[in-house]
């Protein structure tokens, strides 16, 4: 199960969770969490997923973690880099950069979350697991993509909780995450603060300690003060609000701030430096880290860390000791001088080079390295960060490093930049980035800059005319896509460069499959194929291939159309490329199913399923495949199949966009089969899932089945309705 806990800052959703999994270990669960981290410059890419893993990973029994990973050791080791030794392998795979050859596969994302659910699924069969991401109002777009997919794959041995703030407008994506796990059936609970009964228990509890209950108008006072918070409200009756007038603050009721800077005036001086230091990193406090920061021993810094815990400076429950408050961090960052500042970043970004890649430490090492002012160490640590997240495909993550890279290119001495990216490859690099991370405006800008830098490099130009392309493309500007692709053939003028002009034919036959007379677009394929074979670009080639037998079957030659992309997919066997081999299959699918030719799309339907099933994409892309085998299923009369595909696809837990259709082809079939309760509960889940239907033939064909489930009810009033809309 799934729940959602919201709430103002110190309203006691940690401390909830805090006694959740006491009760869950009392209970046998494993307990997971990690928290969403957020910098100067953004939030740190899957740091929750990280902690929780890592978490799993120190307190697990070696040989029980090495087991359940078994094949999912490499994927998971792009979080989580340490597994690959456990496991007794030498080291994971690379996955292609964004400054290195290739193109990330766009499925290797769905990959690796699949993976990580697997792993966790092997590990809740043994023992059920309590699996919390704390704080996801501060969630990088990575981390809120893996945890719906956790969300929806997981296994019923596993409750996932997540933990938000409600006080303050979440950013659009954590929004509509949120909403999304809702809508899917996850729990939600929002705590508010105290009622003035509860709010006596508490404070009557907090003040046992003392002689006497506290006076009615000093818990009054509280309670106006504190606002029923329940964290602000323990905190003043630890200064003494309630003791009358002999304290520091008789008759004028303490900030926060005043409580705060009264509590870290108790410590001594060792302790504050420790504090101090501990403040630059935000998030739980690694001891290890720090010691090597301070250059003291681990059993100093964690003598100054009880200390803080014991004079409620730090949090006091298990594990990695964390400020109380984020404001005690702010508090003890004023105290640092601007040098101070500096050298402590640098001294923090070179601890934690000395420990791994994970793309979270990545992330936090080219952050340090730039609040520590060092140009030339915090371009490489960006590059390095780049790198590190587009292994684990967060590419919004990977965007922002590759631009900042080539920004810091422009200023740092070539001399010290020796065996890094020029500013141009970086650019192309984080365009890239944006583009597989959803963001085709982003993309463009990116590569827009890059061709401002190319100079004369006719080559370099036509790469960055074809990455402006394909942003536009995404972006829905068709022809300014087309415009980018004679644009680069115009840059490319005389030169050589076969394979580069093989690849532009290819994509101007793309920019003109649409056309109504197919004679050019398969004219400009053909030439792109012969041009391919003759130089050996096999990947040239199933890329006109497949523009040609798209070409052909859109005008009417289906069988000549099947057998282009066959051809196609059979050199994307023969190169490896899953992407490609996929997306052949989905246009054979596509092009039978348009062609009337159902059966025989449902055999290329089970293909692509066992293939989506053999490469880890069972749950996503197995669910998509269900719902097309469902409609031709439907479309051919073969109800009972449909039926079980239905309930195939559904029982993969899809996305909400999958479910969607799937249930769309569940609802013709009630209205078909006449069962009119049946239909209006499917009526009834499309409407919550219809906003997640893009416009155009989606919304079309649900209003399509409305209209068949309203003419089976006999409603025809509503058909009418649906027309008139």
């Amino acid at each position: 199960g799934v729940l959602v806990v919201g709430g103002e800052a110190g309203v006691g959703k940690t401390r909830l969770l805090e006694a959740v999994a006491t009760d869950a270990r009392a209970l046998g669960f494993r307990v997971a969490t990690g928290a969403c981290l957020r910098m100067d410059a953004g939030a740190m890419p899957y740091a929750a997923i990280v902690g929780a893993l890592r978490q799993l990973v120190r307190d697990g029994d070696p040989g029980t973690i090495a087991a359940s990973l078994g094949a999912y050791r490499h994927e998971v080791a792009r979080l989580l880099p340490e597994v690959v030794r456990l496991a007794g392998a030498t080291a994971a795979p690379a996955a292609p950069g964004g400054l290195g050859p290739g193109v990330p596969d766009p499925l290797a994302r769905l990959r690796l979350f699949e993976a990580v659910a697997g792993w966790l699924d092997r590990l809740a069969a043994a023992t059920p697991l309590l699996l919390v991401v704390e704080d996801l109002h501060w969630a990088d777009p990575a981390t809120l993509d893996l945890v719906r997919s956790l969300a929806l794959s997981l296994s019923g041995r596993t409750l996932l909780v997540v933990t938000l703030r409600t006080d303050e407008p979440a950013p659009p994506a954590v929004g509509a995450t949120v909403a999304e796990l809702v809508r899917d059936g996850a729990d939600r609970l929002e705590l508010a603060t105290l009622d003035r009964s509860t709010f006596e228990r508490l404070v009557a509890a907090a003040h046992g300690a003392h002689p006497g209950a506290p006076a009615e108008e000093a818990v009054d006072r509280l309670y106006e003060r504190s606002g029923g918070n329940p964290f602000l409200a323990l905190e003043l009756v630890e200064a003494g609000l309630l003791e009358g007038g002999d304290t520091p603050y008789a008759g004028v009721p303490p900030s926060l701030r005043d409580i705060l800077d009264a509590r870290l005036a108790s410590l001594d001086d060792g302790t504050l430096e420790v504090l101090r230091a501990a403040a630059i990193q935000p998030g739980p406090i690694d001891d290890e880290v720090l010691a090597a920061v301070l250059g003291r021993s681990i059993g100093s810094v964690g003598g100054a860390l009880r200390e803080a815990r014991e004079s409620g400076v730090l949090a006091t429950a298990p594990g990695a000791p964390a400020f109380r408050h984020a404001l005690q961090r702010d508090v003890l960052l004023e105290q640092l001088g601007p040098g101070e500042r500096r050298m402590l970043h640098g001294r923090f970004a070179d601890a934690l080079a000395a420990g791994g890649r994970d793309p979270s430490r990545a992330t936090a090492i080219a952050w340090h390295r730039d609040a520590a002012g060092d140009d030339a160490r915090s371009l490489a640590a960006h590059v390095e960060a780049h790198q590190a997240a587009m292994q684990a495909f967060a590419f919004e993550a990977a965007a922002r490093h590759g631009a900042r890279a080539a920004e810091l290119r422009g200023r740092v001495d070539p001399a010290h930049a020796a065996g890094l990216p020029d500013g141009p490859t970086l650019l192309e690099a984080a365009s890239l980035a944006a583009l597989l991370g959803g963001d085709p405006a982003r993309s463009a800008a990116h590569a827009r800059a890059a061709l401002a830098l190319a100079g004369d490099d006719a080559v370099r130009a036509v790469s960055l005319h074809d990455r402006l392309r394909w942003a536009l493309w995404e972006a829905g500007d068709h022809e300014g896509a087309a415009r980018e692709v004679e644009l680069a053939v115009t840059r490319l003028g005389d030169d050589p460069a076969p394979g580069l002009r093989a690849m532009l034919t290819a994509q101007q036959a793309a920019m003109r499959m649409a056309e109504a007379e197919p004679g050019p677009a398969l004219e400009l394929a053909d030439r792109a194929i012969r041009a391919a074979r003759e130089l050996g670009a096999r990947d040239v080639e199933a890329i006109a291939l497949g523009v040609r037998g798209r070409t052909q079957a859109t005008h009417g030659q289906v069988d000549e159309g099947v057998a282009s992309l066959r051809a196609a997919v059979a050199i994307a066997d023969e190169l490896h490329n899953l992407q490609g081999r996929l997306v052949g299959e989905a246009a054979i699918v596509a092009v039978l199913a348009r062609g009337g030719r159902a059966r025989e799309a449902l055999a290329a339907i089970d293909a692509a399923l066992a293939l989506a099933e053999a490469s880890g994409l069972g749950r996503s892309l197995g669910a998509q495949l269900c719902a097309e085998a469902a409609r031709a299923s439907f479309a051919i009369g073969a109800w009972d199949e449909a039926a079980r595909r239905i309930a195939d696809g559904l029982d993969r837990r899809p996305a909400a966009v999958i479910e969607a259709h799937l249930r769309l082809v569940a609802l013709r079939l009630a209205a078909a089969r006449g069962r009119d309760a049946e239909a209006a509960a499917l009526e009834a889940r499309l409407a919550a899932l219809e906003p997640v239907l893009p416009d155009g033939e989606d919304r079309a064909s649900l209003d399509v089945a409305r209209a068949e489930a309203a003419l089976a009810a006999g409603r025809p009033a509503a058909v009418r309705t649906l027309v008139d809309r």
